[in-house]
C-alpha cells in the first residue's frame, strides 16, 4: 500500500534538517540560480505531466520524496506590488462558457517519461521544451469531442488524422480537420483576399501537413520559401451538418515560429505573433508540440468553411512548421492546464524557478500542481504564502534553464486526497528569474477564476509573462 505524504510528513522532514523557515525571511541561503542542486521528480499523485496533446501515462512507483522545509503561511494580499507594466499580474474574470477535461485514474499518475533537455539551452528569449512532463510530439487521436477521455485526454497511440481537403469527417461526428490531413499551400504572395472562402485556390499544391521547412523535423512536405517573414499561407476545406450557435472548438496546434489562423475569412488565433513579427523563435523541441486552444465556433458556417493559415518565421533560415486539427469541444472530467512562460531579462535570464497552484475565494490554499524550484523555492514568494511550502503530490523539478510549456490535468482533490466541491476557484501560477525574496521585485504572476461545476473554458493567448494559457475545467 502506498502512503500520501501530507503537510505533517514535509514538516517533520523540514525540522529534521533544522527547522522551518520563513518565506519572506531570506534564511534559505544567498546563491544564485548557478548552483542549483536538483531534486528527484516526484510522484503526480493525480496531476497528469504533458507537454502537448494529454497524454495517458502508465502507472509506476513514486520516483522520491523531494521533501521541503515548511514555512509560516502568509497572505499575499501582504505582499508589495511589482513595478513595471511587464510584470503586472494578469486576472481574468467573467469566462464562462464551455468544457472539456481528462480524468486521472485512481492512485494519480506517474510521470514516466524524462524530457529530453538537449535543447534547454536556447537563446535569451526563445521558447524550447525541457522540463514539463511528455514530448508531446504524438499528432492528436480523432473523436467526435478531442482526445479521448482518460488521463491526460489522448489514447496516446499517435493515430493520423484521415487526409484530403475536407479534414476527416465534420458532418459525421469527427474532427472538422485531421492532424496529418491535406492542405493546399503557396509560398508566393496571393494578394488580397486569400483567406476569403471564395478565393479560387485549385491551382495551389497540395500536400500532408506537418508542411514546413528550414529545416524543421518530422514534416510530410517540406517547402523553400524565398521570403524571410511570411513562410508559407495554407488553405483547407471542410463541410459542417448544422454547426452549434455559440459553441466551441478544440483547436490541436503545432506552430513554428508563430502562426495566425482564419476561419471563413474571419481572424480565428494568433500565437506567437505581435502583429506580423514573430515574438521568438520556437528553438529546440517547442516546435514539434501540439498545443492546445479554445477558440470560438460562430464563424462556422452550414455546408463548406474555410481554414487558412498564414506561418511566420523568425529569420529567412528558421524552421518553420504547422500541423492542426479542429473539432467540436466536449465535456469530460478533471482540469487541465496549459501555460508557456515568457523571460523578462532578469538577473538570471532564462533560467527561471516557478509554481502552479489552486486557491479557493479569499486565499484559502488547495493544493499545488507543479512546482519547477528544487533548491530556490524561496524565490516563489506569493506561492509559498499561499501554500506554507506544501507541494504535496504536486509535479516538481529543479530549476529551469528555458521557459518551456508547462501541460498538465488536475483530478480535483486537494493537498490531503480528497475531492473538493463544486464551486468558484482561483488558478495562480508565478515566475522568477530573480531573487524575488532577497529585494529584486516579483516575477509574473497569472490569475484564472474557474468554476467546478460552471462550464468554464478559456484561452488567452498572451498575459503578461505567459503565454498560449489554456484552462478547461469542469
Amino acid at each position: 500500500m502506498q502512503l500520501r505524504r501530507t503537510r505533517t510528513h514535509e514538516r517533520l522532514d523540514a525540522a529534521e534538517r533544522g527547522g522551518s523557515r520563513d518565506p519572506g525571511a531570506g534564511a534559505c541561503g544567498s546563491r544564485g540560480f548557478g548552483t542549483v542542486a536538483r531534486e528527484p521528480r516526484r510522484r503526480a499523485g493525480g496531476i497528469d505531466a504533458s507537454g502537448g496533446p494529454f497524454l495517458r501515462r502508465s502507472e509506476e512507483p513514486a520516483r522520491g520524496t523531494g521533501a521541503s522545509a515548511a514555512c509560516s503561511r502568509r497572505r499575499s494580499s501582504k505582499l508589495p506590488a511589482r513595478p513595471g507594466p511587464a510584470r503586472s499580474p494578469a486576472c481574468l474574470h467573467g469566462v464562462a462558457l464551455a468544457l472539456l477535461v481528462a480524468c486521472a485514474p485512481a492512485g494519480g499518475l506517474a510521470i514516466d517519461r524524462t524530457p529530453s533537455e538537449a535543447f534547454a539551452s536556447s537563446s535569451s528569449g526563445g521558447e524550447s521544451s525541457g522540463d514539463a512532463g511528455s514530448t508531446g510530439f504524438e499528432p492528436p487521436s480523432s473523436g467526435p469531442t478531442g482526445p479521448s477521455s482518460g488521463s491526460g485526454g489522448t489514447s496516446g497511440d499517435g493515430t493520423e488524422g484521415s487526409g484530403g481537403t475536407g479534414g476527416s469527417g465534420g458532418t459525421s461526428g469527427g474532427p472538422y480537420v485531421s492532424a496529418h490531413g491535406l492542405w493546399r499551400y503557396l509560398v508566393e504572395d496571393p494578394g488580397a483576399a486569400w483567406a476569403d472562402p471564395g478565393f479560387e485556390d485549385s491551382t495551389w499544391p497540395e500536400g500532408q501537413a506537418p508542411i514546413g521547412g528550414g529545416g524543421a523535423a518530422d514534416l510530410s512536405t517540406t517547402l523553400d520559401p524565398a521570403g524571410p517573414s511570411i513562410a508559407a499561407r495554407l488553405r483547407v476545406a471542410f463541410e459542417v451538418d448544422a454547426p452549434s450557435p455559440g459553441g466551441l472548438l478544440l483547436l490541436q496546434l503545432r506552430r513554428a515560429d508563430g502562426v495566425a489562423l482564419l476561419l471563413n475569412g474571419a481572424p480565428l488565433l494568433a500565437t506567437n505573433l505581435a502583429g506580423d513579427a514573430v515574438e521568438v523563435a520556437a528553438s529546440g523541441d517547442e516546435g514539434r508540440r501540439y498545443l492546445r486552444y479554445v477558440v470560438a465556433a460562430y464563424g462556422l458556417v452550414a455546408g463548406v468553411n474555410f481554414l487558412a493559415a498564414e506561418i511566420h518565421r523568425k529569420g529567412a533560415s528558421a524552421p518553420f512548421a504547422l500541423d492542426l486539427q479542429l473539432e467540436p469541444l466536449g465535456a469530460v472530467d478533471g482540469l487541465q492546464v496549459q501555460l508557456r512562460t515568457r523571460g523578462y531579462n532578469g538577473e538570471y535570464g532564462d533560467r527561471n524557478v516557478g509554481a502552479i497552484w489552486v486557491e479557493r475565494p479569499g486565499g484559502e490554499f488547495v493544493r499545488t500542481l507543479a512546482l519547477w524550484a528544487a533548491s530556490r523555492r524561496e524565490h516563489l514568494v506569493r506561492w509559498r504564502a499561499s501554500s506554507g511550502n506544501d507541494s504535496t503530490d504536486a509535479i516538481t523539478s529543479a530549476t529551469r534553464k528555458s521557459h518551456v510549456t508547462t501541460a498538465l490535468t488536475w483530478d480535483l482533490r486537494d493537498a490531503n486526497g480528497v475531492a473538493v466541491a463544486p464551486g468558484d476557484y482561483l488558478l495562480r501560477a508565478e515566475f522568477t528569474e530573480d531573487n524575488s525574496n532577497k529585494g529584486a521585485p516579483l516575477g509574473p504572476l497569472l490569475e484564472v477564476p474557474f468554476v467546478i461545476g460552471g462550464a468554464t473554458a478559456v484561452t488567452i493567448p498572451g498575459s503578461g509573462g505567459f503565454r498560449d494559457v489554456t484552462v478547461i475545467g469542469p
